[in-house]
């Protein structure tokens, strides 16, 4: 296991997170490694030791094609023990990294934990309804730069 690094802000931050809750912060504020860090305390790990529960929830990062595409919330699973890949998933969970235009692959899914990146979450439209069917069935957090 990586070396989970965490500022001043970002655990003050954890410690006033609960399921449902917005995520603000500017961009490169460590949104992601924050929601990830709340991600791992909520299934019973401690930061810097790999001791999360040896079956967390299944992770579901829906974030931009941009991000989904070029490894940055791969980067960021990588302290964590974390991976879409599982031969370097140190955990026996699901994690999956997919944008936004596939929401609707995942409104059936329950009992899991999503992190929603770079919300697009504005007015009554499919996408909107995808995540309202999945927030009523799962644990979950948005974040938002805006």
């Amino acid at each position: 296991m990586a070396n989970i690094v965490l500022d001043v802000k970002q655990h003050k931050a954890i410690q006033g997170m609960k399921n449902g809750c917005i995520l603000c912060g500017d961009v490169g504020s460590g949104k992601s490694r924050t929601a990830l860090a709340y991600y791992y305390i909520q299934n019973g790990g401690v930061i810097n030791q790999q001791n999360m529960r040896k079956k967390p929830l299944d992770l579901y990062i829906i974030t931009t094609a941009k991000k989904r595409d070029n490894g940055e919330w791969e980067e960021e699973l990588t302290p964590f023990s974390l991976s879409t890949q599982k031969d370097l998933n140190y955990y026996n969970n699901n994690v999956v990294i997919d944008s936004w235009n596939n929401i609707k692959k995942y409104k059936d899914i329950t009992n899991a934990f999503f992190i929603f990146d770079e919300q697009r979450l504005v007015g009554s439209g499919a996408w909107v309804k995808a995540f309202l069917k999945m927030a009523k069935k799962n644990q979950w957090i948005l974040l938002s730069a805006t």
